[in-house]
């Protein structure tokens, strides 16, 4: 079982006073909640409906915007994200600087990874990251705790104290952040508890953008359980999806599957049509594995042939290209949670 921690006594500094509700104000939620529940109106419609009253002393006019009455930050956040990143303009800074500066919470993330990952915006220092993931972090943003967890496992920045890194990867995955899953499964592995690795890559399992958790989760689920605890189905259409999409670690895992009749039947030709990817990839080292498991098993020409021919029918080669793009770089810091369901 994965432990959780308890995100109250983690991030005691967040509390915050919260002011009791007027009931006027109460009331004027209701109001706003009914519209919008009342009929699909767009939000010009429902900003155009609104009654007219008079505005209180304290209640700031809301910045008009053309599309639907009012700019968010979250709209601003996009516009300068875009530009930022994609664009690599400098001048956008300043404005991303302001919305971090009003507590907005993922300008501050942001900061972090331009500070960790963008050279030609500002000079690199994963330190200054440190301290915005950090700032954002205790304001419950899983994107900068991940970030802030890669920093402190790896000791860029910050001084290297795995069971921070551990914490903080837990506490992510609890918001369904797929790689903090990942990183806790490995540092599982690290330490062979077994059954928390296997809980942790399920936890991410049905994430496209990390085909590992499902190569990992079979794996560990074929050396650790039981023959008849084993799902069986799960761990063959999870390898069959890694490999897919892929993960050479999967292409071999079904290889091996295949070459001893593991799970699957015995298959000299499915052995050679998974291992197929491996042969031909550019990566030197998979294409000994391949060679190693031709010496090992000793395929047939027949088998060759047949195990390749039904590879090119069903992939059309595709898949090489894939395996270049399969690697899960750990020490690097991400953008977004990238978390896209299969």
């Amino acid at each position: 079982m994965i432990k959780l921690i308890n995100k109250k006594s983690f991030l005691s500094s967040d509390l915050v006073n919260v002011t009791h509700v007027t009931p006027r104000l109460y009331k004027a939620s209701l109001l706003i909640i009914s519209l919008m529940l009342s009929s699909p109106a767009s939000h010009a419609d429902l900003i155009s409906n609104l009654p007219q009253i008079d505005r209180p002393s304290w209640l700031p006019e809301l910045p008009k915007d053309a599309n639907f009455g009012f700019t968010t930050n979250t709209t601003k956040f996009n516009e300068l994200k875009k530009r930022l990143i994609e664009q690599k303009d400098r001048t956008a800074l300043k404005p991303l600087k302001q919305l971090a500066d009003s507590g907005f919470s993922q300008a501050i993330t942001l900061f972090g990874y331009i500070y960790d990952n963008e050279p030609k915006l500002v000079k690199l220092n994963p330190t200054i990251a440190a301290h915005y993931w950090a700032a954002s972090a205790r304001m419950n943003d899983p994107v900068a705790m991940y970030n802030l967890g890669v920093l402190y496992l790896y000791g860029r920045g910050v001084p290297q104290t795995t069971d921070t890194a551990f914490r903080l990867f837990d506490l992510a995955s609890q918001q369904t952040m797929g790689k903090a899953n990942y990183m806790l499964g490995k540092m599982y592995e690290v330490k062979k508890d077994y059954q928390g690795a296997i809980q942790a890559y399920e936890g991410c399992f049905n994430y496209q953008t990390i085909p590992k958790c499902k190569t990992r989760y079979g794996i560990l689920s074929i050396k650790t359980k039981a023959a008849k605890d084993i799902e069986i189905n799960k761990v063959m259409a999870g390898l069959d999806d890694a490999s897919s999409r892929g993960d050479p670690e999967a292409m071999y895992t079904l290889a091996r599957l295949h070459a001893e009749g593991l799970l699957l039947s015995k298959s000299m030709e499915n052995m050679v049509a998974s291992l197929e990817p491996l042969r031909i990839s550019p990566d030197p080292y998979w294409r000994k594995v391949a060679a190693d498991m031709y010496r090992a098993y000793n395929p047939s020409p027949d088998a060759i042939k047949k195990g390749r021919d039904n590879y090119r029918v069903s992939h059309i080669g595709g898949i090489v290209q894939g395996l270049l793009q399969s690697s899960v770089d750990d020490r690097r810091t991400v953008l977004e949670k990238g978390d896209l369901f299969t």
